[in-house]
């Protein structure tokens, strides 16, 4: 059997407001600076108190099993003048909100605020005190789920706000790519058994969401049914809509704020596929979606894919392409390598290969140090260049938190997005790290004007050139074709 809410706790240690329930110290004596014990809550002289009257209800004869309207609590009543409110002022803020489930009719309208969810004394779950009990069919293991999913699903009381398969990745600890890596994050995360834990803990729903206030930046926005969210609101911890929430754990990222990438300066009418503008969705949400992204979706896009074979680069190509937002800045040339190209690291070369596979050696990431990705479209140790090897879309120079100037911008070979390795070689790095002594060839033969056969001529006659490449490894390179004609 569950104690319910815990005795014995200093105030002081709990992050809770100080209030002025009656606090006592080992041998029953009150003090501010001491601890909550039963008879801090409860009165055991006292049954009840009518507010209406002013006056104090005695307690019963018989038997008689006690409300959150007396059972010898110093306060009583169901709205935020309760009991909890005076310790839990931030979670007491939800009165009125869709959240208050008191406002519903059925179960749940002669029950207090806080009781709906939670119980003080013997919970059905020791965690958050939780008392509302699971739905058949909610079969979640991480418990923080559970919770959200027993009322955000078709068949209960917010099915039309049930989040579907293509979300924002949760129950996952928080890793950059290939789990080398902990991101930084002040949002809370929580064991599979419901405890906070920003060591060990995983992204689940309270990470991003604080399921008892409405609007992150104000107490009295409640919201309201039938009002639906949007990115400066929804229960978020941060707003969403100046991009801070997802910054929050993607904090390189912020240095797209204010680039030819953030379209609040640069295209404040384009809507993305909510029908939202870059004011709206914010400069995250202009390109993402952290909800019921469309199930041929990549990196939850929210934009309306641009064509083109390649998915990866249709992403690119839904703003770089005519008659969209940066048709300006188009490229001649789609690939830097011919999409049934992939390539082969062999020591610091690079060998061009008509085969269906890009293989490295140096486990996580090529050589160069570029990210590869797969015919699925997901970073990996074999796969294949695409527009955002060599680019970085959220990065516009060599510095990762710096962000732009808010203007229109000229760039160069020290920035323009690209993945630039060493910042102080910049007009050297991104080349070299692939073509390495090759690279003044190699940058003559791609960039000066030249039909696609001779340059096809060209990069042949500089393969046969390589002299350092292990005979045994017996590749006929004269057969490869580098571009199509």
């Amino acid at each position: 059997m569950s104690t319910g809410h815990k005795v014995n706790i200093e105030m002081e240690n709990t992050g809770l407001v100080k209030n002025k329930l009656p606090l006592y110290d080992f041998f029953g004596k009150k003090g501010k600076d001491n601890k909550v014990l039963c008879s801090t809550c409860h009165d055991p002289h006292t049954w009840g108190w009518n507010p209406t009257t002013a006056s104090f209800v005695p307690a019963p004869y018989d038997d008689v099993e006690g409300t959150t309207q007396n059972s010898f609590l110093r306060r009583t009543g169901k709205s935020t003048d309760n009991l909890c409110s005076i310790c839990h002022k931030n979670e007491s803020i939800m009165e009125g909100t869709v959240h208050d489930l008191g406002l519903r009719k059925g179960e749940n309208k002669d029950r207090g605020l806080c009781e709906i969810c939670h119980s003080v004394h013997n919970p059905k779950y020791d965690v958050l005190l939780w008392d509302y009990a699971f739905k058949e069919g909610n079969d979640e293991t991480v418990f923080a789920q559970r919770i959200c999913f027993n009322c955000h699903n078709k068949k209960k009381l917010f099915g039309t706000e049930k989040k579907k398969r293509y979300n924002h990745p949760i129950n996952q600890k928080v890793t950059t790519t290939f789990g080398k890596e902990k991101v930084r994050t002040t949002l809370p995360l929580y064991t599979d058994a419901g405890e906070k834990d920003n060591v060990s803990g995983k992204i689940v729903c309270f990470t991003c969401h604080d399921i008892h206030r409405w609007n992150p930046k104000s107490v009295t926005k409640k919201g309201g049914f039938g009002i639906e969210g949007e990115t400066s609101n929804s229960f978020l911890r941060v707003s969403a809509n100046d991009g801070y929430l997802c910054t929050n754990c993607h904090e390189k990222k912020i240095s797209l704020f204010n680039t030819e990438h953030d379209l609040r300066d640069n295209a404040p009418f384009e809507e993305n596929l909510k029908g939202l503008i870059p004011e709206e969705s914010g400069p995250c949400g202009v390109c993402h979606v952290s909800h019921n992204a469309s199930k041929e979706s990549v990196f939850l896009w929210n934009r309306r894919f641009g064509k083109d074979v390649n998915k990866l680069t249709a992403l690119c190509k839904s703003c770089h392409a005519d008659g969209k937002c940066a048709e300006a800045k188009q490229t001649e040339l789609n690939y830097h390598i011919p999409q049934d190209h992939t390539i082969i690291t062999y020591g610091k070369q690079l060998i061009f290969m008509n085969i269906q596979q890009f293989t490295n050696t140096s486990g996580i990431l090529s050589e160069t140090n570029l990210p590869l990705y797969s015919s699925a479209n997901e970073e990996a140790r074999e796969g294949f260049l695409q527009c955002i090897s060599c680019h970085d879309p959220h990065k516009w120079s060599a510095n990762p938190y710096m962000t732009g100037t808010g203007k229109p911008e000229e760039g160069d070979i020290s920035n323009s997005f690209l993945r630039l390795q060493i910042p102080e070689q910049a007009s050297k790095t991104l080349c070299v790290s692939c073509h390495a002594n090759r690279t003044p060839a190699k940058y003559e033969q791609f960039h000066l004007p030249k039909p696609a056969s001779e340059i096809a001529e060209d990069a042949a006659e500089d393969y046969d050139s390589y002299d350092d490449y292990d005979e045994d490894y017996d590749y006929d390179y004269d057969t490869y074709d580098y571009y199509d004609e």
